[in-house]
């Protein structure tokens, strides 16, 4: 195996001036030997999966890299001339059925040439091998647009974002499904689970659900009232079922200047209604992600939007109606994943964001 970029682990054991009692010197030298301890066997482990992985691919790895993204563990692997990505199952959020879904995701959209998405390598579901699940893709070219947005031209984010509605257009029409909900990689291929026959019936149960997770877990949670009147008269019972996105976020992207060149991220695969997608795609896209811009540009790359969108499926009649209802779903989504995002951010910083998902929610609100 070739030698490999690996994190030490520090051996010394030091007692800061603080620790004045003996007693304390005690406990202090266990909890360290404890750690490090904790660390060498996580060195260890880590060692196996690489090996195991390298084994599988046939290529001697250089450098592995763990990369700060997503619900769950993602490394960055390199081999003399090729890199890879391995995502890895630790989230007990992420339901493990999901996560089983998204390589096969990746799989049925990556026939279409024209939809930018990885090729699966292999995948090990197992946990016999590994204690985790975990499954290895190609790295595709590009770079975070999320982590450029201030320096992209009006150009380039105007070709992006009609370039995505393209894109989610064409995934749209690749599959349907026979009921509504999320999608589960169990068995020999994607199916749905917590399903509901109506479409209606699904989106009142996941804004239901939405709504408790703020209330549970929220300091001084905002009242989310579900819209059940709108979602009853303005939505579709039963409209075509087709995999939807949900998360549709330009760090969910690569692009190379003006090109998309990955389309990643199916960390909550679902199906549903193709307009739903399609609305969350220009409320995270444009009005969350690109806020900062002016009302101008941002009515234009609206406009862009849809317009790639429309170059594969048209949009019916009081669609305006609808798309109210689905923004303020995606408000809704916002604060219920705040609970779990949030946490990351120091005390000002989550004060502020807390303020402004609520100032969201009253704006939406039907």
């Amino acid at each position: 195996m070739a030698r490999r970029h690996v994190a030490n682990v520090e051996t010394r054991v030091q007692i800061p001036d603080a620790a004045k009692s003996a007693d304390s010197k005690v406990k202090l030298i266990l909890r360290t030997v404890r750690d490090y301890f904790h660390r060498a066997a996580d060195c260890v482990m880590k060692e196996r999966f690489f090996g195991l992985v390298e084994k599988e691919l046939g290529d001697e790895l250089i450098a592995v890299e763990e990369i700060d993204e997503g619900l769950n563990t993602v490394y960055r692997l390199e081999s003399e001339d090729k890199e890879y990505i391995v995502k890895v199952h630790t989230n007990e959020q992420n339901e493990i059925t999901w996560f089983k879904a998204e390589p096969r995701i990746y799989e049925l959209i990556s026939d279409n040439e024209d939809v930018p998405s990885p090729e699966i390598i292999f995948k090990d579901f197992s946990e016999e091998r590994y204690e985790d699940s975990f499954y290895v893709m190609e790295r595709l070219p590009g770079r975070n647009p999320d982590k450029i947005k201030h320096d992209l031209s009006k150009k380039e984010l105007l070709n992006i974002v009609r370039r995505y509605g393209q894109i989610l257009g064409k995934i749209h029409n690749i599959t349907s499904f026979d009921n509504y909900g999320m999608l589960s990689g169990e068995g020999d291929s994607l199916q749905t689970i917590n399903d509901a026959e109506k479409w209606t019936w699904s989106l009142k149960g996941t804004i239901d659900a939405w709504a408790d997770i703020v209330k549970d877990k929220w300091d001084e949670p905002v009242k989310i009232d579900t819209p059940e009147t709108e979602i009853r008269e303005r939505l579709p019972e039963e409209p075509d079922s087709v995999l939807i996105h949900s998360d549709n976020r330009l760090d969910n992207l690569l692009v190379d200047e003006e090109t998309i060149t990955g389309f990643l991220d199916w960390s909550h695969p679902r199906t549903g209604h193709n307009e739903y997608d399609l609305v969350r795609a220009e409320y995270l896209l444009i009005d969350w992600d690109l806020d900062f811009k002016d009302d101008q540009l941002k009515e234009v790359l609206r406009e862009r939007l849809y317009q790639g969108y429309k170059e594969f499926n048209s949009l019916k009649e009081d669609f305006d109606d609808r798309r109210e209802v689905y923004r303020f779903a995606t408000t809704a989504w916002l604060a219920a994943g705040f609970a779990n995002w949030g946490s990351k951010l120091n005390e000002k910083e989550h004060r502020e964001m807390r303020e402004e998902i609520i100032k969201r929610i009253r704006e939406e609100s039907l």
